[in-house]
């Protein structure tokens, strides 16, 4: 596993109920992501993700989006805000966001920036879900 500063990043990424996943597995992947998915309820119940993706240790990307049907977390079609630069300033700039439904939460929708999907040459990736971690 990754035993760096990003690496214990991750570590308490999980600690806080997000999901990590390994692009080519845990001992040597070729990207790491990490994913938590929320459940707002206003007249119907909406799923929205905050999705952080490593793409290298001086690129990364983060973003929220809606989730439905057979959203791809890794390429998503739409997104209500998104942050590209260094790995750890995308993470930080992750956790700053306010919930979704509460009031200073991102709100509307634009395009993707290309950054905010997984190179299609990365391989499917391994998950370890919050849950495993308990």
């Amino acid at each position: 596993m990754v035993r760096d500063r990003l690496g214990k990043i991750f570590d308490e990424l999980q600690r806080q109920g997000w999901d990590r996943h390994y692009f080519g597995g845990d001992r040597t992947p070729v990207g790491l992501a990490a994913s938590k998915q929320w459940e707002v309820y206003d007249e119907v119940p909406i799923r929205w993700a905050d999705v952080v993706i490593i793409h290298s240790r001086s690129q990364g990307a983060a973003f929220r989006t809606r989730v439905q049907g057979d959203t791809d977390l890794f390429a998503p079609d739409i997104v209500s805000w998104q942050k590209q630069g260094k790995p750890i300033r995308v993470i930080k700039a992750v956790l700053r966001l306010d919930s979704p439904g509460k009031r200073g939460a991102p709100w509307g929708y634009e395009a993707p920036k290309e950054w905010c999907a997984v190179p299609p040459d990365w391989p499917f990736p391994e998950t370890l879900y919050f849950n495993d971690s308990l």
